[in-house]
């Protein structure tokens, strides 16, 4: 049998024995053909009394979240469980990652089931846009190690799951736009700059500290200093030390001037820190991890920050990997909300890597060859200098600011 008819059918079967999973009138037959795989869609439906419009909007949306959860949910189990014995150190690398992504996925889809408010459906679309974002980084591993192959190994459903994402973000999308619930001028409105420039999601307090630098300094809560003049030698012993903090009110990290040869990374359960250098070039965060000796592009980044709220300002992230390396990332961000401001990313290729969720850099400049400025984010880049580098002579031509799949990168930057 087809695997996609099988799948079909074993949906079927899993609304009829779980109905408060599934609903069907004709409000979710009109968006499941908004959707970009209305068979899937109208798989997950059956006959329901007629309820009002926006009632009806929110059950089939809650049903196809809901669904692909499930779904996503299971995939984690059976990637977590697989024989892995063949993989070699590249394969085995790969999936490491797609564990820890899978994991986040089933993460942004619970937050949006959760979300009941009709105005955070918009913050629904970011978290969605996100798991479509874990799915092609998850197979781009593989596919940068030329190792494709592995990926038919995988459970036969991990090449439909990414159908019920792109299913489940057209649903949310096609509500938002139906509703009557839901004010969509208020709601864009909301969403634009502060007189000042900066995003709106940005706090009066937050704005004061971005704009001393004596200030932020003044109120750090801790501060890291090479020459023990503070309270940690490494920017990954003071990350270590403040893992179990409770709260997640804004928690400031000082880093004193100096070159830290480090790789960091701040997980999602590290809400609002905020990271305070003491400039551009004095400052400085450095690594060289690349595709070439070994590391995936989502897991080279020299610093990488998924915690949501994050803030960063006077400090330089950079990749010394070089041109012959390929990929290589000097700062991944999946921090949703997150804030660079007065920063500096050098690179090669692949420097800037927005990953996902809603992002703001503000009078950063930027440096790379090839693709350096990329991903699925929602970026806003002001008042920013891009350098193109060059190779000797030669000049490699590419497009210095590359959105991915679902990304939005918007800049007035020279």
């Amino acid at each position: 049998m087809d695997m996609h008819i099988l799948l079909l059918a074993i949906f079927l079967s899993f609304c009829v024995l779980t109905t408060h999973f599934c609903v069907s009138n004709s409000t979710s037959v009109s968006l499941c053909t908004q959707t970009p795989y209305p068979e899937l869609c109208n798989s997950l439906t059956f006959n329901k009394p007629q309820t009002s419009l926006d009632e009806n909007l929110f059950d089939f949306r809650d049903t196809a979240l809901r669904v692909t959860l499930a779904q996503a949910e299971n995939a984690h189990k059976l990637i977590s469980t697989m024989d892995i014995a063949s993989f070699n150190d590249l394969g085995q690398s790969a999936w490491t990652d797609c564990l820890e992504l899978y994991e986040d996925t089933i993460y942004q889809l619970n937050r949006s089931i959760t979300s009941k408010n009709p105005h955070s459906m918009l913050d629904s679309q970011t978290w969605l846009s996100a798991t479509i974002a874990n799915q092609q980084a998850c197979q781009n591993g593989f596919e940068e190690f030329n190792l494709s192959s592995h990926l038919q190994t995988f459970p036969f459903m991990l090449s439909n799951i990414s159908k019920f994402l792109s299913n489940s973000l057209a649903i949310n999308k096609a509500m938002i736009s139906s509703s009557s619930v839901i004010d969509i001028t208020n709601i864009h409105h909301n969403r634009h700059l502060l007189s000042d420039g900066s995003p709106a999601w940005l706090s009066t307090g937050d704005r004061k500290l971005l704009q001393s630098s004596s200030v932020a300094t003044a109120k750090a809560d801790i501060v890291v200093a090479q020459d023990g003049s503070g309270n940690y030698k490494t920017i990954s012993e003071a990350l270590a030390a403040i893992s179990k903090r409770k709260g997640t009110k804004r928690f400031v990290i000082y880093v004193k001037k100096g070159v830290y040869k480090e790789n960091v990374e701040i997980k999602k359960s590290m809400k609002n820190l905020m990271f305070i250098g003491d400039g551009i070039d004095a400052t400085i965060i450095t690594g060289n991890k690349n595709v070439q000796d070994g590391s995936t592009t989502f897991r080279s980044a020299t610093f990488a920050v998924s915690g949501e709220g994050f803030i960063a300002r006077g400090m330089t992230f950079e990749n010394t990997a070089g041109p012959q390396k390929h990929q290589a990332v000097a700062l991944r961000s999946g921090s949703d909300f997150s804030v660079f401001y007065g920063c500096s990313f050098k690179g090669y290729q692949d420097t800037l890597y927005v990953y996902s969720q809603r992002q703001f850099y503000r009078d950063c400049d930027i440096y790379g060859t090839l693709d350096f400025i990329f991903g699925d984010a929602v970026a806003i880049l002001q008042n920013c200098n891009i350098f193109h580098r060059t190779l000797g002579q030669s000049k490699i031509h590419s497009r210095p600011i590359l959105g991915g799949h679902g990304g939005n990168i918007r800049g007035l930057c020279s």
